[in-house]
C-alpha cells in the first residue's frame, strides 16, 4: 500500500473533533480503503489521549466566553433571508468574523463568506437579491455587494476611512455612508481646551456624510463643516435627506444645541 503520512496537532486540553480527508481516483481498481491511528507526542502519557465517536463533551468556561456572537443582522426585504455577521475568539486569542444567509423559516444555512478582514455591516439593497456587507482593516474599510442570482461580488469604490453606519436609497442606485475625521495634532505638543467636552481623547472627532453611487462607485459628499452629523435618515423617494447636527452651549440646560437639516 501508499506509505502512511503522518501530521503532528498541537491540542489544547478537552475533546477535540478530528477531520480526515481522503482522495480516490475512480479510474483505478484497488480497493479505496482508509486506516488511521493517533497517539500521544513525546513526553506526553498515553492515559492523556483518548479516542471516541461520540459527539458529546462536557462544556468549559469558552463555551460560555467564546462562543460565537452575532454583531449585525438584516432580515430580507421578502422576509425570506436573514443575513448575520458573527464573531468568535478563538483559542490562540485571535478574533475571527464571518457572514452567514441564513433561511428565517427554519434557519438553514444557504450560503457563508470568511477572509478578507474582519467582517460586518450587513444591509439589503431595495430589490432583495443583493446583499452589502464592510470589511475592515485598522482605521480602513470597504463596501461590497453580493449578488444573490449571479453569486458575484464586487467592491463599491475605494478605501473609506473611518467607515461608519451606511444605508442603501430607496431605489438601489446609491448608498449614504458617514465616516469619521480626526482633528490634527498640535505640532506644539499641547492642547488648549475649546470647553469642558474638549477634555474627551476623541471630542474633537467629526462625523460626516457622503453619497456612493452604484455600481460605478464614484464618491460626492454631502456634510461638512465644524460640528458632527448625526441622526440621520433618506426621504422615501430618496431625494432628500434629513440630519442633526449638535454642539455644547453651557449658557443653559441641558447644556447643547442641536439643528435639524434637510
Amino acid at each position: 500500500g501508499a506509505p502512511p503520512h503522518r501530521a503532528t496537532l498541537k491540542l489544547t486540553p478537552g475533546k477535540h473533533l478530528l477531520l480526515v480527508h481522503a482522495v480516490h481516483d475512480p479510474a483505478k481498481a484497488e480497493p479505496w480503503r482508509l486506516a488511521a491511528a493517533v497517539g500521544a507526542g513525546k513526553g506526553m502519557p498515553a492515559e492523556a489521549l483518548a479516542v471516541s465517536t461520540r459527539p458529546d463533551r462536557a462544556q468549559d468556561i469558552h463555551d460560555v466566553l467564546d462562543a460565537p456572537t452575532i454583531t449585525s443582522a438584516a432580515l430580507s426585504p421578502d422576509g425570506k433571508l436573514v443575513a448575520c455577521s458573527l464573531a468568535q475568539t478563538g483559542p490562540d486569542g485571535k478574533r475571527e468574523t464571518w457572514l452567514a444567509l441564513r433561511r428565517a423559516a427554519d434557519g438553514r444555512l444557504e450560503r457563508s463568506w470568511r477572509g478578507g478582514g474582519a467582517l460586518g455591516r450587513v444591509h439589503w439593497a431595495p430589490d432583495g437579491r443583493r446583499l452589502s456587507y464592510a470589511t475592515s482593516r485598522e482605521e480602513k474599510s470597504s463596501l461590497w455587494v453580493h449578488d444573490l442570482d449571479s453569486g458575484a461580488t464586487t467592491r463599491l469604490g475605494g478605501e473609506i476611512d473611518q467607515l461608519g453606519d451606511y444605508r442603501w436609497s430607496p431605489d438601489g442606485a446609491f448608498v449614504v455612508y458617514e465616516f469619521s475625521q480626526k482633528a490634527e495634532p498640535d505640532k506644539r505638543k499641547v492642547k488648549r481646551l475649546q470647553n469642558l467636552a474638549d477634555r474627551m481623547p476623541d471630542w474633537r472627532e467629526r462625523t460626516y456624510l457622503a453619497l456612493l453611487t452604484v455600481p460605478d462607485g464614484a464618491v460626492r459628499r454631502l456634510t461638512a463643516g465644524p460640528w458632527s452629523t448625526g441622526n440621520w435618515r433618506l426621504s422615501p423617494d430618496g431625494g432628500r435627506l434629513l440630519f442633526f447636527r449638535e454642539w455644547p452651549d453651557y449658557g443653559a440646560r441641558p447644556f447643547s444645541r442641536s439643528e435639524l437639516w434637510e
